[in-house]
C-alpha cells in the first residue's frame, strides 16, 4: 500500500534487469530508496517463478550494471503468492552517496523525479558532477573569454606574487588553474580560460558570468521588510576581478559600522 515515489518504486520479478539497475542508479544518486521486487499489479507475484540464474543475476546487479559497484542490501520478505504458495518480494535498498555519480554500463546517468525515473540531459549531470563535487564549477572552460580580457593591473600583481617573469602568461595561468590546455583536431595545442580565471583576473567577470557579484545591502534595523516598509538604506552593486571584489565588500562594510572613541 505504499505509495510509489522518490525513494520507493515496485515491480515485478520480471523486470528488465537493465531497467532495474537505472531505478537503483536513480535512487543512489538522490536521496536512496528502496524496490520491492515481485510484486505485479499490487498482487504478490513472489520472487520463486524465477530460474536460479535469473535470481543470481539481481543479486549481481550492484557490480555488474552499476559504475562504481554499489552495495545492495537485501531483505528477503516471506509472503503468499497468487497461487497461494509461500515464497518471497525482495527489498533491494541504496543508500545515498554524497561524493560519488552512479552510472549504467551505458556511462547514463539516472534520476528519480516523483515516482518516474528520468534519464539525466547533459546539463543535469553536469549539476549532479558539482553538487557531489565530482566536476568543479572553477574549473570549467569559458571559451568566449581571452587574454585581452583580463585586467592588467590585477595580473601584474599576479605575475609578482608568484615572482613570474616569463613572457607567455598561459604557462603562469595553466599550473594554477586558472587556464586548461586543449589539443585540437589538428593536433595544435591551445589555451582555455577557466572560470576561475576569469573570476581572479578578468575585467569584466559579469560578461562570461553573469551571477559574479556582489549585492551589498543595509537594512534599518534588524530585518528585511518589503512594500511601502521596505527599509533598505544603503544599496551598491560590486563588480570587477574577484580580489577587488572582496576588499570593495570589506571597504564598505567597513563604512557602514559605527566607531567609537574613548
Amino acid at each position: 500500500t505504499i505509495p510509489e515515489g522518490k525513494t520507493f518504486d515496485r515491480k515485478s520479478a520480471k523486470y528488465d534487469l537493465n531497467k532495474l539497475a537505472n531505478i537503483l542508479i536513480a535512487f543512489a544518486n538522490a536521496d536512496g530508496g528502496t524496490v520491492a521486487l515481485g510484486i505485479s499489479d499490487r498482487k504478490y507475484e513472489g520472487i520463486n517463478l524465477l530460474a536460479d540464474q535469473k535470481k543470481n543475476d539481481i543479486l549481481q546487479i550492484g557490480s555488474q550494471r552499476i559504475v562504481p559497484t554499489i552495495k545492495i542490501a537485501l531483505i528477503r520478505e516471506p509472503i503468499i503468492n497468487t497461487r497461494g504458495l509461500n515464497d518471497e518480494v525482495w527489498l533491494l535498498t541504496v543508500q545515498p552517496a554524497d561524493d560519488k555519480l552512479y552510472v549504467n554500463k551505458k556511462d547514463e546517468v539516472y534520476l528519480r523525479i516523483g515516482d518516474e525515473t528520468h534519464r539525466a540531459t547533459y546539463d543535469e549531470r553536469k549539476n549532479l558532477e558539482f553538487d557531489k563535487g565530482i566536476r568543479a564549477f572553477e574549473s570549467q572552460i569559458v571559451d568566449d573569454a581571452i587574454l585581452d580580457d583580463l585586467d592588467e593591473k590585477v595580473v601584474t600583481k599576479y605575475k609578482a606574487l608568484y615572482g613570474f617573469e616569463g613572457d607567455n602568461l598561459w604557462d603562469l595561468l595553466f599550473p594554477k588553474g586558472l587556464a586548461k590546455r586543449i589539443r585540437d583536431k589538428n593536433d595544435h595545442i591551445i589555451y582555455r580560460l577557466t572560470v576561475a580565471g576569469v573570476l581572479l583576473l578578468s575585467k569584466y567577470p559579469t560578461a562570461f558570468i553573469p551571477g559574479a557579484r556582489i549585492r551589498f545591502i543595509r537594512y534599518e534595523g534588524r530585518e528585511a521588510k518589503t512594500g511601502t516598509d521596505m527599509n533598505i538604506v544603503k544599496q551598491i552593486r560590486i563588480e570587477g576581478p574577484l580580489t577587488e571584489m572582496l576588499q570593495q565588500a570589506s571597504d564598505n562594510l567597513e563604512a557602514q559600522l559605527r566607531t567609537f572613541s574613548s
